[in-house]
């Protein structure tokens, strides 16, 4: 798995590099090219770097300017500490971390191409009342892992009723709600 250091460093108003060990990551809102040609401008090297567009692009132009919901960009979780939350979410979940921003007290995480965010809170922090519930394959398996690492779970796995599948909750490191869900076979 890949340790990722972030320094995040504004560039313009719409523009945030992110440096990270191995690559540098670029929060955008705005297409490739014109985003090469302004840190070109800003003397940075571009032809070795690796651009990760965070915005979706959406086929737009068919909804004739109509403000809309277009999709869902990410599910957050409050969290007390970024880095250690950051440890649980990546080391002991397993997750894809797509990138930290520590001076925004901000991550995201790649779940099956949806993007699991934490924001970190630095007072007045209650943990959410929402639970994220993941699609795993082998719940016994990943239970069992998990209990191996000290996770807390709320209870034992349980069938849903109708054979809908099943179903365990349990807490990440600040209390928030967590799930594991297998569909029927």
């Amino acid at each position: 798995m890949k340790q990722i250091a972030v320094i995040e460093r504004p560039i313009e108003n719409n523009i945030t590099v992110f440096f990270s060990t191995y690559s540098l990551y670029l929060l955008i809102k705005m297409e490739s090219n014109l985003l090469c040609e302004t840190l070109q401008q800003k003397e940075y090297q571009v032809e070795c770097m690796q651009l990760f567009t965070r915005f979706k692009s959406p086929n737009i132009e068919s909804y004739a300017g109509d403000p809309m919901i277009l999709d869902i960009d990410n599910v957050c979780h409050p969290v007390r500490n970024l880095e250690r939350a950051v440890l649980f979410y990546r080391d002991v979940l397993r997750l894809e971390l797509q990138f930290i921003a520590k001076e925004m007290g901000w991550a995201e995480f790649d779940v099956g191409g949806s993007t699991l965010a934490l924001r970190e809170i630095k007072s007045g922090f209650v943990c959410s009342q929402s639970s994220i519930c993941f699609l795993v394959t082998e719940i016994e398996e990943e239970v069992e892992r998990l209990k191996k690492e000290g996770t807390h779970f709320l209870g034992e796995i349980e069938d849903i009723p109708g054979g809908q599948g099943r179903v365990v909750g349990f807490q990440d490191v600040d209390g928030n709600r967590l799930d594991f869900y297998e569909p029927p076979q």
